[in-house]
């Protein structure tokens, strides 16, 4: 019931957006940076970001808008669409105002992160589907406080979060995992191994 009542909100988003005066902008040709579109988005917007390496800290501001890669449904282009933590020390994408499933992240690869973690989830509940998680070593791909956020259909490759689950860390939260892929780093470490998933309430 809960994944229905999930995607019933999707379509309810989409559809209203149609009547409204929703805008696409897109990045870099309307605006230089992903941060710089989000702070520029009005309700129900969609931002739009062209292939690229994108090493910035991105927030959501809690705004209800969609980002998302030019199409989401091309392996290709997501693979081309990067969020680059390498250069950060936070995680690359957070949700910390109180977000709800009318914010959407959708056809990205997040990468890179060696001091942080791929998306931040804390008292908010957004939707993270068809993202591609890899190579974030520090953190894991996505960290859940208190959260009900919205998982679905993102892969998950080579991620090794140093302390907790390497692919989804959740704490206090009721997430809905669901269509994900895992494909699991295999190598000798000087630490224990970890799970790729690691919940607690």
């Amino acid at each position: 019931m809960r994944l229905l009542s999930h995607f019933a909100t999707l379509c309810l988003v989409v559809c209203l957006s149609a009547f409204t005066s929703a805008a696409e902008i897109h990045v870099p040709g309307d605006q230089p940076t992903i941060q710089a579109a989000i702070e520029a988005a009005a309700l129900g917007d969609t931002i739009v970001v062209s292939p690229g390496r994108y090493n910035e800290k991105i927030d959501f501001l809690g705004k209800a808008i969609t980002l998302r890669s030019a199409n989401p449904l091309d392996p290709d282009v997501v693979a081309a669409t990067i969020l680059d933590g390498s250069d950060l020390q936070w995680w690359c994408v957070s949700f910390t105002n109180g977000e709800k499933e009318d914010s959407v992240i959708e056809g990205f690869t997040v990468t890179g992160t060696a001091q942080g973690g791929g998306i931040f989830c804390k008292k908010a509940s957004p939707m993270i589907v068809g993202n591609t998680f890899r190579g974030n070593d520090a953190s894991p791909g996505i960290a859940c406080l208190e959260s009900a956020a919205f998982i679905a259909g993102n892969l998950f490759a080579l991620n090794e979060g140093m302390v907790t689950g390497g692919a989804i860390d959740c704490h206090f939260s009721t997430v809905l995992i669901t269509g994900n892929k895992i494909i699991r780093l295999l190598r000798l470490q000087s630490y224990t191994r970890r799970s790729q998933f690691s919940c607690s309430s």
